[in-house]
C-alpha cells in the first residue's frame, strides 16, 4: 500500500478516537478559558456581562447569563459526541454508550 493510503485507512482510524477525546476536553477547556478571559480583562462577551450584571446586582440577568453560558458548553460537548457517533460507530467507548 502507499503511504497515504496506509495514513487513511490503517492510521487515521485508530487515532480518531484519541482525537475526538482530546477535542472533548479542549472544548470545555477552551470555552472555560474564553468565560475567564472575559472574567478578567474583557470589555466584551458573556464573562464580562456575567461581571457587570453581578456588579449591578441584577440577578435575574446574571442567572440568565450562567445558564447559556451552561447551554453553550453542552451544545459544544455533544456535538463532538455526535461526530464521536458518526466518524467511530465501532470503538468501545461509542459501543458502551448504546447500552
Amino acid at each position: 500500500m502507499s503511504p497515504s493510503t496506509v495514513i487513511r485507512r490503517l492510521e487515521l482510524p485508530s487515532s480518531l478516537p484519541y482525537i475526538l477525546t482530546g477535542m472533548e476536553v479542549g472544548i470545555v477547556l477552551a470555552i472555560i478559558g474564553a468565560v475567564v478571559g472575559e472574567f478578567l480583562g474583557g470589555n466584551t462577551g458573556l464573562g464580562y456581562l456575567l461581571v457587570a450584571r453581578m456588579a449591578a446586582y441584577e440577578t435575574d440577568v446574571l442567572f440568565a447569563v450562567i445558564v447559556h453560558m451552561t447551554m453553550v458548553g453542552f451544545l459544544f460537548y455533544f456535538a463532538i459526541g455526535v461526530v464521536r457517533r458518526i466518524l467511530i460507530p465501532w470503538h468501545e467507548s461509542v459501543a458502551a454508550e448504546k447500552k
